[in-house]
């Protein structure tokens, strides 16, 4: 168990504070992508087919980068930028793309009231590295911070929401996007973390 503490406490120096959580976190994510590659393999029955399935991965992880870096922005420099383009994409998602979704989704993932199994596999294929892309990005911008090494980070129940708004009913905002404002204030002050706006 030393050696493991040895190991972890050389991770932690060079990749900051969180460098365990970050380098197993991104093993993890070459594991999982590995497997999404031999499955869109597995599930191509010839070579259109598989590249289908490679372009629906290729999208599903793109599409997963995007709102990773939506969720966890660094500092206050980046919110404007991402507020505003969640503005733009949530007018043209809630007016155009859920009026045809249903349509969408009739037309293309049942043959009458059959599922479609090729579809659905890509539709797993999709959520997967969309999931997949997500997970890596937000925990990679949320803990490696080679540069700044903080001794404590400090997430107690109490400094985050207290207990008062909850008796009065007061919404709090616990989005990503404040959580990650925290971590970060949190390591660059070296300080408890604190949510102020």
């Amino acid at each position: 168990m030393e050696k493991f503490g040895l190991i972890s406490n050389g991770i932690d120096a060079l990749f900051g504070k969180n460098g365990t959580t970050v380098l197993f976190t991104n093993l993890f994510a070459v594991i999982f992508a590995l497997l999404l590659l031999w499955l869109c393999e597995r599930f191509g029955d010839d070579r259109l087919a598989r590249f289908q399935n490679y372009l629906i991965v290729c999208l599903g992880a793109l599409l997963g980068w995007a709102l990773g870096m939506f969720f966890s922005p660094y500092g206050t420099e980046d919110e404007p930028v991402f507020a505003q383009m969640g503005k733009l994409a949530s007018v043209f998602i809630s007016g155009y793309a859920v009026s045809k979704i249903d349509r969408f989704i009739e037309a293309s993932m049942f043959d009458g009231k059959n599922p479609k199994v090729e579809s659905w596999i890509r539709v797993g294929l999709f959520v997967g590295a969309l999931t997949l892309s997500l997970l890596t990005v937000v925990s990679n911008r949320l803990y490696y911070r080679p540069d700044e090494a903080p001794t404590e980070m400090s997430f107690s129940a109490p400094a985050l929401v207290p207990a008062p708004a909850f008796e009065k009913g007061v919404a709090i905002d616990m989005t990503m996007r404040n959580i990650s404002n925290a971590v970060y204030r949190d390591v660059a002050n070296n300080s408890s973390s604190s949510f102020s706006r």
